[in-house]
């Protein structure tokens, strides 16, 4: 099996890649959970923030936020051999990230590649506790 060059991928996608500085050519794919997730957003025409650093304490970033509700959406990439997020240190650290943001007010939605077509279903619920906004 060869590996996936950039210009392969250019010509498959008829878009010119660009260069990463520090990580290359080829794009790291997106997770079919995240798609999903960005995609239920987009069709309620609701305002998201890929990488939101919420917070002036800690940089830590979430995944995709919705800002005027104040609810963060985490993926955690659990199916890989050396995901952060299965270590002790890795654990420890989303658990202060998530404490920190529950602190500030945020809400946290949490998904993995087995139950991330539950979000929509969360979303409704919210909505019914707190009518959402969309623009």
């Amino acid at each position: 099996m060869t590996k996936w060059k950039a210009s392969d991928i250019e010509k498959i996608t008829k878009t010119k890649l660009k260069p990463h500085p520090k990580k290359g050519l080829i794009p790291k794919p997106i997770p079919a959970g995240v798609q999903f997730i960005k995609n239920h957003l987009t069709l309620l025409k609701l305002e998201y923030i890929q990488e939101l650093v919420f917070s002036k304490k800690r940089k830590f970033r979430f995944d995709i936020a919705i800002p005027n509700l104040k609810i963060a959406i985490e993926y955690e990439g659990l199916n890989s051999a050396k995901s952060g997020h299965t270590t002790m240190s890795g654990y420890t650290s989303d658990c202060t990230k998530y404490n920190l943001a529950q602190k500030e007010g945020w809400i946290v939605l949490r998904y993995t590649l087995i139950n991330y077509k539950d979000f929509p279903i969360d979303l409704r619920e919210l909505q019914t506790q707190k009518p959402l906004k969309t623009n």
